[in-house]
């Protein structure tokens, strides 16, 4: 079963799309494409270190900064302490926002479904 749709790169990944089934890519991405990942932010408290992401939808030219249908900033998620899990990255990037950076690009990640 497809869990859920990411871009990975190295040992990093960011969740584009969690809906176990039933996950989907943004449109006018497909599972193999290469997608540019930029950093806008940093998010970090006692338990989780993380980065706030977006990419760029190359078919409408506009920016993708939340899950697919989900207000959930796309995020990766770089550390995790005190029994904290990764999906909290995005959530408490959420509620309580992250501190901007100037915008950089963490280079190209690929398309993939996470299946178990």
């Amino acid at each position: 079963m497809n869990l859920f749709t990411q871009l990975v790169k190295d040992n990093q990944h960011v969740t584009l799309d969690f809906n176990p089934g039933k996950c989907v890519f943004p449109a006018g991405i497909n599972e193999g494409d290469l997608v540019e990942v930029f950093c806008v932010g940093e998010y970090s408290d006692s338990d989780i270190d993380a980065l706030d992401v977006y990419i760029l939808d190359t078919v409408a030219k506009d920016i993708i900064g939340t899950q697919v249908n989900s207000e959930t900033p796309l995020h990766i998620t770089l550390d995790c302490r005190n029994g904290a899990k990764p999906v909290e990255s995005g959530q408490r990037m959420l509620a309580k926002g992250s501190t901007p950076v100037e915008s950089y690009s963490l280079g190209m990640f690929e398309a993939k479904y996470f299946v178990v």
